[in-house]
């Protein structure tokens, strides 16, 4: 939609698995899925192409588009330069190839910059006005089998591995321990058995074992964009305990909500959030436990930290940032 803007014609290009079609239209924008790697990258070089925008590192022909004679601009999507020094040094001379880098928090900008990389920061973007508008609750209280009585956290997220669950579970229990009126509302897909994904390709986990010790732990599983907001509507504060995050939508849009967060100290939640949430080490459930305590303690903190956040979040709207995108494509073009 934004290319439009820009007076170019869009096209999504992707890999295709043997189920989809080779092309369609989705959303009023042409989608070609190519059978290879190497398939999708020829053409990169074979078509009469204005601009391209590549995603999703480390996927290697996003990467190998840093090659093409186009004008080209790259979204690194992590901080995490590499597995190893020889996947480092290549991925940085591809990346260095591209007319205009994005990054898209704070921490990720100054690690590239380390490198000699200078990048637009240009977060990935949220629906402020949907997620800050203000609800009612009642409703959404009864659906869920929500306690008007209980401290209510929530989690929102496709549940991989390194989003740490056990560790937020743990924490839960320790403070259920103590604050024994309190719901942990767990919502968003099972992927801890999604063999697609290199951290946990040994996992038998699921969510339901992880939250099997505790009736005070609901797993609502996917949901509509509509209920995740009248999830966090009822909620009191919101956790996320990665130990890697490359930004992390669901901590904005429950932040745009105007709930307290409890975050994991990684840099892309820190230099974002600052004094206005509460840390914890990504594996440290103690703490996290504490971190809840209090937050139930004290209410002024949880309004005060929730306003913070949700005031900072009205820079991430789409409208914002898709101005910054926006006028970065035309400075790409105007450079062709």
């Amino acid at each position: 939609m934004l290319a439009k803007q820009v007076k170019l014609a869009p096209e999504i290009w992707c890999l295709r698995n043997p189920s989809q079609e080779a092309e369609q239209t989705v959303n009023g924008i042409r989608v070609r899925r190519f059978a290879n790697a190497f398939s999708l990258y020829i053409n990169l070089w074979k078509e009469d192409i204005a601009l391209i925008h590549a995603w999703l590192r480390p996927h290697f022909p996003s990467l190998l588009a840093g090659l093409t004679p186009k004008k080209k601009v790259f979204t690194t999507l992590t901080y995490e330069l590499g597995s190893n020094a020889f996947a480092k040094a290549v991925s940085l001379f591809l990346i260095k190839r591209f007319d205009a880098v994005i990054s898209i928090t704070p921490y990720e900008k100054e690690i590239y910059e380390k490198e000699g990389i200078n990048s637009e920061l240009i977060p990935l973007a949220i629906d402020y006005a949907f997620f800050s508008k203000a609800k009612k609750t009642s409703k959404a209280m009864k659906k869920y089998g929500l306690r008007e009585s209980a401290f209510r956290i929530v989690a929102v997220a496709n549940f991989r591995a390194f989003k740490n669950l056990d560790v937020m579970v743990e924490a839960f229990d320790r403070f259920n321990k103590d604050w024994e009126d309190a719901q942990f509302i767990v919502v968003g897909q099972d992927m801890l058995q999604n063999k697609g994904y290199r951290e946990q390709k040994k996992t038998s986990t699921t969510v339901q074992d992880i939250i099997a010790q505790n009736r005070n732990i609901l797993w609502l599983g996917h949901r509509s964009p509509q209920e995740i907001r009248d999830i966090l509507d009822c909620s009191q504060a919101y956790v996320s305990s990665s130990s890697v995050e490359a930004q992390g939508l669901t901590n904005y849009e429950a932040a745009a909500s105007g709930l307290p967060l409890c975050l994991s100290d990684i840099g892309s939640f820190t230099t974002i959030f600052g004094a206005d949430a509460l840390y914890h080490p990504a594996g440290d459930a103690q703490k996290l436990a504490e971190n809840f305590k209090k937050y139930a303690e004290d209410e002024k903190l949880r309004d005060r930290n929730g306003k913070a956040v949700q005031k900072k979040m009205k820079a991430y709207d789409f409208s914002v940032l898709g101005t910054k995108l926006i006028n970065l494509y035309r400075k790409v073009l105007r450079h062709a």
